[in-house]
């Protein structure tokens, strides 16, 4: 972040982990922790919040939070709300009801599936910034991928704000159309388990062939990671990375014939429309 965004206020509703990933990696660049602050249902979050951030940081942690969400708006540039779908609505209409808006802070939410329509409908105004994002897990280690998308009201100054923010925890995407978050969701969003899935599947398949389950474990998982650093540091493509590993008539080739010939593409492309219709459906509610 740069000089200007150095001292915006920032307010997160909500005290879990993705607040305790953005709020980490702001104050590990630098960010003023005066300028930030946290509410939530319950005192007991906010205390593990605190907790938690202090065990990673060298000097001492003492965020403002509140368990009054409206409280922290008022004085916010940014609110953004790190809350489940579910409680998405009770917070609009606690901000509209307190009318806490009078400023207009930028808006940003994290929750899956919640329109930018909804959100405006709640907070009974027909027009007002509003940022949707998607990050996912990852962003624990600042190794994120953050989808975002920002309505018409949203400035260009406010997209940048945005983009620092979310660059605390690795990578940002924007999309030019609301509709498109859904395919984000489903790839980026909910990738880390599909991820997991197939280490799970191979770690089982070693221990069933022989490997004890540490081995297994250690195996699969660097063969993981090594083969993520290279398909962020060689520029080449995926299938080229694939056929480098593929000799004729080797091994490799005989396992990649079968993955083909299993259906491999058609069934995680139904994994990935059955996800982007789930979270379509959160948006038609």
């Amino acid at each position: 972040m740069d000089n200007s965004q150095q001292h915006l206020q920032i307010a997160f509703i909500g005290a879990g982990r993705m607040s305790y990933c953005l709020i980490s990696g702001l104050l590990k660049k630098g960010y003023d922790q005066r300028c930030i602050t946290a509410s939530a249902q319950h005192q007991t979050s906010l205390t593990r919040l605190l907790q938690r951030l202090n065990q990673q940081s060298e000097k001492e942690i003492n965020l403002i939070t509140s368990t009054a969400n409206t409280h922290l708006v008022k004085q916010a540039d940014i609110v953004v709300l790190a809350v489940k779908p579910v409680a998405i609505k009770n917070i609009l209409q606690q901000i509209c009801e307190q009318d806490v808006l009078g400023h207009k802070p930028l808006i940003v939410t994290l929750a899956a599936g919640i329109s930018i329509t909804y959100m405006l409908a709640h907070l009974q105004r027909e027009k007002y910034p509003i940022v949707r994002s998607m990050p996912n897990t990852p962003a624990q280690l600042g190794l994120g991928m953050t989808g975002l998308y920002a309505n018409a009201c949203v400035t260009t100054v406010q997209r940048n704000w945005i983009e620092a923010l979310f660059q605390s925890l690795g990578k940002v995407l924007w999309v030019d159309a609301e509709q498109k978050l859904d395919t984000v969701t489903a790839i980026s969003g909910s990738g880390p388990a599909y991820f997991f899935y197939i280490v799970e599947i191979l770690e089982q398949i070693a221990t069933e062939q022989g490997l004890p389950a540490h081995q297994a474990s250690q195996l699969v998982r660097q063969t993981m990671l090594g083969a993520a650093h290279m398909l962020m540091q060689e520029e080449i493509s995926p299938e080229q990375l694939r056929e480098q590993v593929t000799s004729p008539g080797g091994s490799t080739e005989q396992a990649i014939n079968v993955l083909k010939g299993s259906k491999l593409y058609t069934t995680f492309k139904q994994a990935i429309i059955a996800a982007k219709k789930r979270t379509e459906e959160f948006n038609n509610k």
